[in-house]
């Protein structure tokens, strides 16, 4: 992999998994705030977790400033059922509130971009969740498209 493009953004290790669990269940919190019928299970994180921390499709990225993590990001690359062509989507992206829009938050997206590009993929698809935070507009600047919207209801 490349070198990072800011240097508290990296690879994460299996240490990472309490600093994780704390910001996925503040993500979830926001969430809620906007919402979103999401739940927090410590269980279900720390199995996923440990899927996916050595698994070459996947890439879980951490943001950290003086050593606290104050965002992460995991991606994946995969071959659709009737393609061979390789294609990359981000996962989850989230950072603590104080920290958005900067460059290094940013760089966790831009890493991502040249792993999957190093992997050999033809695109990249990211996802907005509205309500939380508009990211339209970051997208278009970034040279990304609208390429599907996606709907849900409430069970």
């Amino acid at each position: 992999m490349q070198q990072t493009h800011a240097s508290n953004i990296r690879k994460a290790t299996r240490e990472d998994l309490f600093d994780l669990a704390i910001l996925g269940k503040q993500f979830v919190r926001e969430a809620k705030e906007n919402g979103y019928r999401l739940t927090f299970s410590q269980e279900k994180f720390t199995s996923s977790f440990f899927n996916v921390i050595d698994n070459l499709d996947y890439l879980l990225l951490v943001y950290e400033i003086e050593g606290e993590a104050v965002g992460f990001f995991l991606g994946a690359v995969f071959e659709p059922l009737f393609s061979k062509d390789l294609l990359a989507v981000e996962m989850f992206w989230w950072v603590e509130e104080d920290y958005r829009g900067n460059r290094q938050s940013l760089g966790l997206l831009k890493t991502f971009e040249d792993w999957a590009k190093e992997k050999g993929a033809s695109e990249v698809s990211v996802s907005d969740l509205q309500g939380v935070k508009d990211l339209d507009k970051l997208y278009k600047r970034l040279g990304y498209t609208k390429s599907e919207v996606t709907y849900k209801k409430d069970l």
